[in-house]
């Protein structure tokens, strides 16, 4: 888009939603003419860009029992008795709460409380479980976004493996 003076005239050279060019007379006053670009273009962009819909926010609750089911169709029976008894901790904490709600804050809090029961290692495979939870809501189309990318988790001590005596 662009303006241009010819004989005294103010026009406006741009192209359409379908690539066609148009050129237009607009005014012999350069404000004018400018105005009416600006309102091109701000009506250009919002034809390239409408609104996003807001996603409807779903209880905790709710899609926790999806997971679980995703869980028990997807996984091995081990990662899914697993994967039930870390959700029933998540629950115990996130119960009643909006999924959209949820923010690294909340996450934050939960890894305190948690700490006081629990090892690091054990919030740590929690966190990931409610990760991986809001992973698939966002490839599902009902989460915009993942509050547990944005906190740490813990560091965990390596393994020791015992050593064959011989």
């Amino acid at each position: 888009m662009s303006l241009k003076k010819i004989n005294g005239y103010w026009h406006i050279d741009y192209y359409d939603g379908d690539g066609n060019r148009i050129r237009k007379k607009v005014s012999r006053r350069k404000r004018e003419a400018e105005k009416m670009l600006r309102d091109l273009k701000r009506e250009k962009f919002q034809l390239k860009r409408p609104l996003a819909k807001k996603k409807k926010s779903e209880l905790f609750d709710n899609f926790a029992q999806t997971y679980l089911e995703y869980s028990k169709s997807n996984k091995s029976p081990s990662t899914h008795r697993r994967n039930k008894s870390l959700m029933d901790n998540l629950l115990g904490y996130f119960s009643g709460q909006m999924m959209d709600s949820i923010d690294s804050y909340m996450i934050e809090q939960y890894k305190l409380r948690r700490l006081k029961k629990v090892s690091k290692t054990s919030v740590n495979r929690e966190l990931t479980c409610l990760r991986h939870m809001y992973n698939l809501g966002i490839k599902w189309g009902k989460l915009e976004s993942n509050p547990v990318q944005q906190v740490r988790f813990f560091k965990e001590e390596p393994h020791k493996i015992g050593r064959a005596h011989v």
